[in-house]
């Protein structure tokens, strides 16, 4: 456990960008933390870093990759699309059916992007900051034209999973 006052976190932080990772125990006041540093894969930021109370855990960076997919994806839920804050619905029961719904629809847009990718590359603009995005949201479009009625979707639905894994 390392004092908090002498920690100069500068070590950690050359450790990082050399090997791709560090970390660092330490307590403040009663409480103890791990501080862990990475290597930034994007061009963004040169480091990230992760601060947690979980001391015994190693790599919390890699959970927290998979929490972050989860997050990416309720941002899309919520802003980038399918807009669900603008639902007014008062019924969770109805609330639920909607998202589940929702998320089966974004999987299979990513989906679609994913093969379309493959098949013909779609164009990338890019940015002033330097971040290439593509140009068209290939996925979503191909899915939406699932999406004309619940009939269809169903009907596509079936189409996507094996005979000997239905229900």
């Amino acid at each position: 456990m390392v004092d908090l006052q002498r920690y100069s976190y500068e070590k950690s932080e050359k450790k990082a960008l050399k090997k791709g990772h560090a970390h660092k125990c330490f307590r403040l006041g009663s409480q103890e933390y791990r501080l862990e540093i990475y290597r930034n894969k994007s061009k963004d930021e040169a480091l990230i870093y992760l601060l947690t109370n979980r001391v015994k855990h190693k790599r919390v960076g890699k959970h927290y990759g998979k929490r972050w997919k989860i997050e990416y994806c309720f941002k899309h839920l919520k802003a980038n699309g399918f807009n669900l804050e603008q639902v007014a619905f008062k019924d969770t029961h109805k609330i639920s059916l909607l998202i589940t719904f929702v998320i089966v629809v974004y999987i299979q847009a990513i989906q679609q992007g994913i093969l379309q990718q493959k098949k013909e590359p779609v164009g990338q603009i890019r940015y002033a900051n330097g971040n290439t995005y593509r140009a068209v949201s290939v996925g979503l479009y191909r899915v939406k034209e699932k999406l004309l009625s619940l009939v269809n979707f169903r009907s596509y639905l079936v189409e996507l999973v094996p005979k000997n894994n239905l229900i």
